[in-house]
């Protein structure tokens, strides 16, 4: 199903489903990069464009080949570190977690997002997944966001604790 009439700059024959879902994937590869660059220049508005623009691509070329995890990593990628609803960020990587569950990066992608959307015991059991069987520098990965989501966890009890007394 190719109707994109040559929007990619690139041509096959009708129906090459894989072609258009790489291309949306490398698409929505730079996109966010380019959302990354925008938003470390502080143009958050630049940033939120090219952000839904690649996740649109990324969700057509999930549509398109969903057996595909890196579409779902990317998809999931987009939401790290942004404000707002999580749930699609953190449903794209439990997917590709499905497609591949020992997956160390995944794996701590998926815990930092789940640490970020405040569901830290979650977090925590995808860490301690691979704390359990990496080594080399997933294994300091994981013990760095193990440590890092510890922190946030203790900074956010003391100023819960404080506001309640």
């Amino acid at each position: 199903r190719c109707d994109h009439g040559g929007r990619f700059g690139h041509s096959h024959a009708p129906g090459d489903d894989r072609s258009d879902a790489v291309v949306l994937r490398a698409r929505g590869s730079v996109l966010l990069l380019q959302a990354e660059s925008l938003a470390a220049a502080q143009d958050s508005a630049g940033a939120g464009a090219a952000r839904r623009t690649a996740r649109e691509a990324l969700r057509q070329a999930i549509e398109l080949e969903p057996g595909v995890p890196e579409g779902h990593v990317l998809l999931g990628a987009s939401y790290v570190g942004t404000d707002g609803d999580l749930t699609p960020g953190i449903e794209a990587y439990r997917r590709a977690h499905e497609l591949l569950p020992q997956n160390e990066t995944i794996n701590l992608d998926l815990a930092r997002l789940y640490a970020q959307a405040g569901q830290r015991d979650v977090a925590m059991a995808h860490v301690d997944r691979v704390l359990r069987w990496s080594h080399g520098q997933s294994l300091e990965r994981a013990r760095a966001l193990r440590e890092e989501i510890e922190r946030e966890a203790a900074v956010s009890d003391a100023k819960s604790g404080a506001a309640g007394s």
